[in-house]
């Protein structure tokens, strides 16, 4: 529990702290991306990032971007 609570802050924690570095994304963003792939804690309308949680968000938004990365595999058969 000391983990969660020490590490974990809310996307506009994250957001604040990624600011600091030059960083510059919504709380918005964040949390459809969090929902998107499954990397929060929850707790009624509470969302709460683990840095774990943030590390699995922007590396599965790399590897989306990444040379190679079909967005829509069914779209490429079909046009052959």
């Amino acid at each position: 529990m000391d983990r969660i609570v020490e590490g974990g802050r809310t996307p506009e924690g994250w957001c604040q702290l990624m600011a600091e570095q030059g960083i510059h994304l919504s709380a918005r963003t964040l949390r459809q991306k969090a929902r998107q792939y499954g990397a929060f804690y929850a707790m009624g309308q509470a969302m709460f990032l683990l840095p774990s949680h943030v590390e699995v968000i922007l590396k599965s938004e790399a590897a989306r971007r990444a040379p190679g990365y079909r967005r829509n595999p069914s779209a490429t058969r079909a046009a052959h």
